[in-house]
């Protein structure tokens, strides 16, 4: 084999991987967020299992992105070992569908495929604007791309004089071995059976006997870089790649035992006759099949056979740990986006709860409730910290306009809930102050003081409901109550300024009061951060202080809900 020759073979390659990766790429982009949905509700039956990860696969067209996904999920706490059993299973069989779409290379509709899917992504990609409509051009476009990738391989391929090397391709041996070593390289499972294929169609020498090693090979190969990226994950985190290994590992043996005694039995020569790209995809299919259908009775075997092999008691992630996100998920940035949003939502409803539980302390005080607001303020602190370092690095990657506009509602709103959580831990102090000192507002004073209360919590439930439904008509109530809760402050600091000069309250209570008027007041302005941020993103030329301004001068409908509002939260004579 000449340089020349060499060179062109890696330029096929080259075109084959990049079409491969393109189209899987952009298919977890239309597709990832809502398939990570589905992955935090998988089954531990490992049939349903099964059939997920089959059709997971199918939909992204790659076995290793799920697989360093389910790795990073189990990693950060958020599905157990026992799930990915059968989703890695059924990753086996979603991925040999790719075998029959680069199987289409080898008829007569090749050229006609390669040149629509060019047109029609090339088109979709100029005059469309949206981005659904851009990543399906992608798709297509890659799809003429690894066409070409194909018909590059079997040019090189036809030259290369492989019937030189019969002998070497008869040894099963090295023909599992060589698969193995090829598709640990590349990392894609998919471009090493288009590239058997390729080989098999220009040579004519590949028979069936070579060609189910190489395939055994390939399956064993794509386990071998999630093993190595595995490492200095949790324990549960390394037996995921640890179970994926075992289970191609055994199903080649029991194959294998299998062939050899069909072979003993029936005496059929699988050296006798050439395959073709069809008869690969078969046998890839049928293999992939027979693994999984066989050793998915197994599954509670694998995972205790995974548990022998790395030892050690299983992580149990406390709440501070589950801030925690592997960054394996940024390879998958839809996934990433999702998982975190849901640990958002989750610190929402965390700030809500600690806002809760503060007020009710004014009226009943609570020293174990004063910890765990405490407590609860330095986990949202934890929160904002790590989901803000990673949403940065999310920032950087290759996203969607919907997903750009995602990670920055998320950066913009984990800041206001993390300020929220530090006045209600200001309002659990000062009903701590309140109790040591034996403290106790004017009967006036409680009333007015609860009505606020009651205000605020209703715009903070109404604003992470917002949120978390991603509700941007809500989001527009927010800003009148917003405004009575101003006005509601304002007369209570005159009310207070009134019952001081009357002495019917003391300075002492006074600094009470102000600092609690201050730290309530403050928790409705993030609401209002966090409904504006929320209204923005559905209008990209949005400004926030005309927005505000149009509102309070212009809106009808804001001054009605205002007017509602002021009802509501009356304050008594």
């Amino acid at each position: 084999m000449d340089i020349l020759l060499l060179f062109y073979i890696l330029c096929a390659l080259a075109f084959t991987l990049y079409g491969m990766n393109e189209i899987s790429a952009h298919l977890e982009k239309l597709e990832g967020g809502r398939i990570e949905r589905i992955l935090n509700k998988a089954s531990f039956n490992p049939v349903k299992c099964l059939a997920l990860g089959t059709g997971i696969t199918v939909a992204i067209q790659s076995s290793s992105a799920l697989t360093e996904v389910l790795v990073g999920l189990v990693n950060s706490g958020i599905i157990e070992l026992s799930q990915t059993i059968g989703l890695l299973m059924g990753s086996n069989i979603g991925t040999a569908f790719t075998s029959w779409i680069t199987a289409l290379s080898g008829t007569d509709f090749s050229f006609p495929l390669l040149c629509i899917a060019a047109a029609s992504g090339v088109f979709m990609k100029t005059f469309f604007s949206k981005d659904r409509v851009k990543d399906a051009g992608t798709i297509l476009f890659s799809f003429s791309v690894l066409f070409l990738g194909m018909e590059f391989l079997k040019s090189a391929f036809a030259s290369c004089h492989a019937e030189n090397y019969t002998a070497v391709i008869e040894n099963p041996v090295i023909c599992l071995l060589a698969g193995a070593a090829f598709t640990a390289v590349i990392q894609s499972s998919s471009t090493s059976v288009a590239v058997l294929q390729a080989f098999a169609v220009s040579s004519g020498c590949l028979s069936l006997g070579s060609a189910i090693p190489f395939i055994m090979g390939i399956n064993i190969g794509t386990c071998i870089p999630a093993v190595v990226s595995s490492s200095g994950t949790s324990r549960n985190a390394r037996r995921v790649s640890a179970v994926h290994l075992y289970f191609n590992l055994i199903g080649t043996v029991a194959a294998s035992v299998l062939l050899f005694v069909f072979n003993s039995v029936f005496r059929f020569n699988l050296y006798a006759e050439m395959t073709n790209m069809l008869d690969i995809a078969l046998v890839h299919t049928i293999f992939n099949m027979f693994t999984s259908i066989i050793l998915i009775p197994f599954s509670s075997k694998l995972e205790k056979l995974a548990v022998m092999t790395i030892r050690g008691e299983d992580e149990k992630p406390d709440e501070e740990k589950v801030a925690f996100i592997d960054e394996r998920l940024l390879n998958t940035p839809s996934f990433a986006i999702t998982e975190c949003r849901t640990l958002t939502e989750k610190m929402a409803q965390l700030t809500l709860e600690s806002f809760r539980t503060s007020v009710e302390m004014m009226t009943s005080f609570d020293e174990k409730a004063v910890d765990r607001v405490l407590s609860e303020e330095d986990l949202i602190d934890d929160y904002e910290d790590k989901l803000g370092t990673y949403l940065i690095k999310l920032s950087g990657c290759s996203l969607t306009n919907e997903d750009a506009a995602s990670v920055s509602k998320l950066l913009h709103c984990i800041g206001d809930f993390e300020r929220i959580s530090d006045h209600a831990a200001n309002l659990a102090k000062i009903s701590r102050e309140m109790h040591e000192k034996k403290l106790r507002f004017s009967h006036a004073a409680q009333i007015e003081t609860e009505i606020l209360e009651t205000a605020v919590y209703d715009i903070l439930e109404m604003s992470v409901t917002a949120f978390i439904s991603n509700d941007a008509e809500l989001a527009r109530k927010v800003e009148p109550l917003e405004e009575v809760i101003n006005g509601l402050r304002m007369e209570l600091k005159n009310r207070h300024v009134r019952r001081l000069q009357q002495e019917k309250c003391t300075t002492e209570l006074g600094f009470v009061f102000s600092d609690l008027l201050t730290n309530l007041e403050r928790v409705s302005d993030h609401c209002s951060n966090i409904a504006v941020c929320l209204i923005q993103l559905k209008d990209e030329k949005f400004d926030t202080h005309e927005y505000i301004t149009n509102l309070k001068e212009n809106d009808k409908e804001f001054q009605e809900m205002r007017f509602q509002y002021v009802e509501k939260y009356a304050l008594p004579d």
